[in-house]
């Protein structure tokens, strides 16, 4: 008899959450561009507008994944630590790094098209507070989190 755990990953619970991440990706990707190849026309300039509000409706759109992946592994059966710890891994990236980036990336590129002095260090010190609570609630969710479903009925605690 062996005692080696089950190392199965489970198909659709786990690419639904992968979904998440890589709209998650997207989203800081789009902040990147948005940087990078705006006219410098100011906070107006239409191509780091679209890019910015782009990387915003990722992070709408991977809620959706986000949604339907514990609901799916809870469904099937195919609840795991590995699920729970990736679903955590995958919620900082879109739910902690991604909105933070946007927001520094934002506020630093209106404040520089407008000519505002300002500390740099500041902005980065708030968007990573933010990382910080958010690390912080998902790690403590995944710590508190029971597979069953009567357990993610109702919501405790702040949304990232």
């Amino acid at each position: 008899m062996s005692t080696r755990r089950d190392l199965r990953i489970p198909v659709l619970p786990t690419a639904l959450t992968l979904g998440n991440l890589i709209f998650g990706f997207m989203a800081i990707a789009k902040a990147v561009d948005a940087l990078l190849w705006s006219g410098g026309a100011g906070p107006l300039d239409p191509y780091f507008a679209s890019r910015i509000r782009h990387g915003c409706w990722l992070v709408v759109g991977a809620m959706v994944f986000d949604a339907l992946d514990g609901r799916i592994a809870r469904l099937t059966n195919q609840t795991s630590p590995f699920g729970a710890m990736l679903d955590s891994l995958a919620d900082m990236v879109t739910f902690g790094v991604a909105p933070a980036f946007l927001a520094k990336v934002t506020y630093e590129h209106a404040l520089r098209a407008l000519d505002i002095n300002f500390k740099p260090g500041i902005v980065t010190a708030l968007c990573a507070l933010y990382v910080i609570g958010a690390a912080l609630r998902l790690a403590r969710f995944t710590a508190d989190s029971e597979p069953d479903s009567e357990s993610h009925d109702t919501f405790s605690g702040l949304p990232s």
